[in-house]
């Protein structure tokens, strides 16, 4: 599914924007 594929890619941007936001955060 190209929507799961989305999804997924969401979640990993997500993420990966979640741990830097964290690491700028404990700066």
């Amino acid at each position: 599914d190209v929507k799961a594929a989305l999804q997924g890619v969401r979640s990993l941007l997500g993420v990966i924007a979640g741990g830097l936001d964290l690491r700028g955060r404990s700066d």
